[in-house]
């Protein structure tokens, strides 16, 4: 009867033991589970010659999938891409990066109303920009943002914002 007993303690301590590390992994917080991804899912590349995916990039940024989850990567080969760009609020976790800060310019022209005159809107959370200059050539006496941001957890790493 004992041995019984034990064996049914052992297979209900195996089987609590399962559940449990099934379990672990749902239990771990938004922040620690963006840690964890290693891969980008998605790498796109723009390229105003044309050699890449996109030639401009707002349609790269559009391309990624509203409410998207997933890292993804928007490589800008170098050049001057006079555009104006907004990262959406529902296109979280987009890596905006370029060769060098001087090489790859993103840059427009315009004034007056700081929300709507940025060259650059970053609505989105979790967003990082990289070697890149962003800039708003529109010269002096007006309010002329180059940079937006109001989305949560955003960096920017070697670039130039100038306005």
């Amino acid at each position: 009867m004992a041995t019984i007993r034990r064996a049914y303690f052992i297979v209900l301590l195996v089987a609590i033991a399962l559940l449990w590390s099934e379990m672990a992994p749902r239990r771990a917080s938004a922040g620690q589970a963006m840690v964890k991804r290693s891969a980008w899912k998605r790498i796109m590349k723009v390229d105003k010659s044309g050699k890449g995916g996109y030639v401009k990039i707002q349609d790269a940024i559009d391309a990624v999938p509203s409410n998207n989850i997933d890292p993804v990567f928007i490589r800008v080969e170098p050049g001057v891409y006079k555009e104006k760009i907004t990262v959406p609020s529902d296109k979280p976790f987009i890596t905006l990066s370029g060769w060098k800060a001087n090489t790859t310019i993103i840059t427009w022209d315009d004034s007056g109303d700081i929300f709507k005159s940025p060259t650059v809107s970053v609505l989105a959370s979790d967003f990082v920009g990289r070697y890149l200059t962003v800039q708003n050539e529109h010269g002096s006496g007006a309010k002329a943002v180059a940079l937006r941001v109001a989305g949560d957890r955003a960096a920017f790493y070697a670039c130039r914002i100038l306005s």
